[in-house]
């Protein structure tokens, strides 16, 4: 009776490879809602640094929605600055003295490292649509023309 217990409690047991590898840091293959946070922060972060000298209403009002974002109070809810932190294993006072350093850097007129993005797409290929296929239509326009 026992060993039949026992087959029926870890029959119905599946283990995730998720919880072989918890800590796995490949971005790769981090989880959706981690590269979701992640994209939260990065673009946080360079609307800060592209719009700190911003002279138009729209830049300006991005720049002071990314600053509350990043300097403000905390904030509630899953991505708050934060709760983004804490999920990416950054420190966020660490973060944010940086910020407060490189916006008084920049303010001095002193030169200042920017965060770079790069996109994944290869640029050195051309975006064009892929080319029509002439089979169906093609055999379609031949069997009415005859």
């Amino acid at each position: 009776m026992n060993e039949m217990a026992d087959a029926i409690i870890f029959e119905s047991q599946s283990i995730m490879p998720a919880q072989f590898f918890p800590n796995r840091r490949d971005s790769a293959l981090m989880d959706p809602f981690r590269r979701l946070a992640l994209a939260v922060l990065v673009d946080a972060v360079h609307v800060f640094q592209s719009n700190i000298d911003a002279l138009r209403p729209g830049r300006k009002r991005e720049f002071m929605e990314a600053r509350e974002w990043l300097l403000g109070p905390p904030g509630r809810g899953p991505f708050a600055f934060e709760n983004v932190c804490f999920l990416l294993d950054v420190d966020g006072s660490h973060l944010r003295t940086w910020l407060r350093r490189w916006q008084a850097m920049k303010r001095a007129g002193r030169p200042c490292r920017v965060l770079a993005r790069r996109s994944p797409v290869n640029r050195m290929r051309t975006l064009r649509p892929p080319r029509a296929r002439r089979g169906l239509k093609h055999a379609y326009e031949a069997s009415q023309g005859s």
